[in-house]
């Protein structure tokens, strides 16, 4: 596996207050089947967590790392499970 990256869980920061669970969710489809997703407010800021059902999932979804959606450019990293549920 490329990066050594052995996670199924993204975490996404940077999102646009223009921006809902559905164009998350349509946006991130193409990179494999999602089994878990969280969007809401941490710190204040918007973001989102995602689970994917395959570690490779991840590895496409990284390369949307800085898609401009809403008025803002997304930041897309990988993180353990429980960092996703940590989230909120």
């Amino acid at each position: 596996m490329a990066g050594g990256i052995a996670t199924t869980c993204i975490k996404i920061t940077n999102v646009s207050d223009l921006v809902g669970k559905d164009n998350i969710q349509e946006l991130f489809s193409c990179c494999g089947e999602i089994i878990g997703m969280k969007l809401g407010h941490g710190g204040g800021d918007k973001i989102c967590g995602i689970e994917f059902a395959d570690p490779s999932m991840v590895e496409v979804a990284l390369m949307l790392n800085g898609t401009a959606v809403g008025d803002k450019a997304l930041c897309v990293e990988a993180v353990t499970p429980e960092q996703c549920k940590a989230l909120f």
